[in-house]
């Protein structure tokens, strides 16, 4: 008496899905097949160098742009600091004079020296009129305050790097000119030098040494 095997429904189902799968894997490969075939054509060739020489090109103006605007930045960021950094470079100069003057005394209030620290403050072109004028390094900045070069470096460096920028836009608003008037000179000097003398400055202009 011969064996008889018997199926059940679930294997019958497992089976119809095991050649369901072959069937469409076969169906796969041999379409894989055929595009292989098909690239390994000249006309496949020429496809596909097409493609390729067209992501390289789009690519490399993509780069090229970005790289550009990066320049772009670079040196407008170079610009501002130069600025900056020759307005305090001057003010430093018009401090050592009055302070040279006989009978100033640094530990108290100093008329002269606020209105050098306020006109250093304000745009070029207005503190040029003034006792102590401020000449600006480009003359696309005459009409800035110092602030404002401050908040535009900030802006380009973006929240990171800005952090170690100095001085704040809070400290540099915080010097009123009649603040700076009851302000001993030796207080006023060390809050520039901690602006416009800190690391932040040092480091950056050492980078741009030779």
């Amino acid at each position: 008496m011969s064996a008889r095997l018997s199926t059940t429904p679930w294997a019958e189902e497992a089976l119809g899905r095991i050649l369901l799968a072959l069937t469409h894997e076969e169906r796969m490969t041999s379409k894989n097949a055929a595009i292989i075939s098909f690239l390994n054509t000249a006309l496949g060739i020429w496809m596909l160098s097409t493609l390729a020489v067209g992501l390289i090109s789009t690519g490399y103006s993509m780069l090229s742009a970005h790289l550009a605007e990066l320049s772009k930045k670079e040196a407008q960021i170079l610009r501002l600091h130069i600025e900056i950094r020759q307005r305090a470079a001057q003010l430093s100069g018009q401090l050592d004079n009055l302070s040279d003057k006989a009978g100033f005394d640094q530990n108290k209030p100093d008329e002269t020296v606020a209105a050098a620290v306020t006109s250093f403050l304000i745009p070029p072109a207005v503190s040029a009129q003034s006792t102590f004028p401020i000449y600006s390094a480009f003359d696309e900045y005459k009409e800035r305050p110092i602030v404002s070069l401050v908040v535009e470096i900030a802006f380009l460096l973006g929240p990171q790097k800005s952090r170690c920028l100095t001085p704040s836009i809070e400290e540099l608003s915080s010097l009123t000119q009649d603040k700076l008037e009851v302000m001993p000179v030796v207080q006023i000097t060390k809050q520039l030098e901690e602006m416009f003398f800190s690391k932040y400055w040092i480091i950056y202009m050492e980078r741009l040494e030779p």
